[in-house]
């Protein structure tokens, strides 16, 4: 934006009747040079600017991939890391013996969400086998059968699957708690509300790593008149869609048969 004296200037400049040959040849030479030795100055001012620039956006892109290297230990995921793919060639192996390869197409199961059922928390806890998922792995990292004795904590581990309920369970009835006992909510508030918080970041950790790319249908709802046709709906439920999974009922099995412990109501 020009200032008043600025458009002053130009209009002087653009009306002035001066001839070419009116002009001083010494003074003509004076500005040249004086043009040469400002262009020799933004140059030199401009080389040390991109000079910097570059210098720092190098800097920058390797602090950054330094910080992309640590951003796993902080439960981040890198979405252009190619180590990503990779686990622990012991978890690798035990994955490979449960494969996902069940078609299940997922539908409401009230059984784990009618809170008026007495049988509910027993359902929910039979997800959990005996021992609550938690293994013991001898001196090489393999599984080893129960045998009663004492575990070696040092080598007791769990399994994942197991953890994740146990997770989601207590947000669930810590939900129902807040709706059926706002009272009894409020008071365990305090107790729980760091548990709260490191169950949803473990599952969001959780989903984000597993990432599956199942794609999902749209819902659909009957046209008024009763016909058959259905209407789509801009939204999901997740329901009527074929998913690929693993056995868990061998899951289940197999974690009994390494468990650490008898005690079917370990705390996990």
């Amino acid at each position: 934006m020009h200032s008043n004296s600025d458009i002053d200037e130009d209009e002087r400049g653009l009306l002035s009747n001066r001839r070419k040959e009116d002009v001083d040849p010494e003074t003509t030479i004076r500005r040249d040079n004086s043009k040469v030795w400002l262009a020799c100055a933004v140059c030199l001012l401009i080389g040390i600017a991109l000079g910097t620039y570059f210098n720092n956006v190098t800097a920058s892109r390797a602090s950054s991939c330094k910080a992309q290297e640590s951003s796993s230990e902080n439960g981040n995921i890198k979405v252009n890391d190619t180590k990503l793919g990779k686990g622990s060639p012991k978890n690798d192996m035990h994955s490979m013996s449960f494969p996902i390869d069940i078609p299940i197409i997922f539908q409401p199961n009230t059984y784990f969400t009618n809170s008026s059922d007495p049988e509910l928390e027993s359902t929910w806890e039979q997800l959990l086998p005996v021992g609550r998922g938690f293994i013991q792995l001898d001196s090489q990292g393999k599984p080893v059968h129960n045998n009663g004795e004492p575990s070696d904590k040092s080598q007791t581990k769990i399994v994942s699957v197991f953890h994740q309920l146990h997770c989601l369970n207590t947000l669930r009835k810590s939900i129902d708690t807040a709706m059926t006992n706002p009272d009894a909510f409020y008071y365990v508030t305090p107790k729980l509300s760091p548990h709260w918080a490191n169950c949803i970041e473990y599952l969001r950790q959780v989903l984000m790593c597993n990432s599956e790319m199942t794609f999902e249908s749209l819902r659909s709802e009957e046209s008024r008149n009763g016909d058959v046709d259905r209407s789509l709906l801009a939204e999901v439920d997740g329901w009527g869609t074929e998913h690929q999974c693993r056995n868990f009922g061998k899951i289940h099995k197999w974690a009994e048969m390494h468990r650490v412990t008898e005690d079917e109501f370990a705390n996990s």
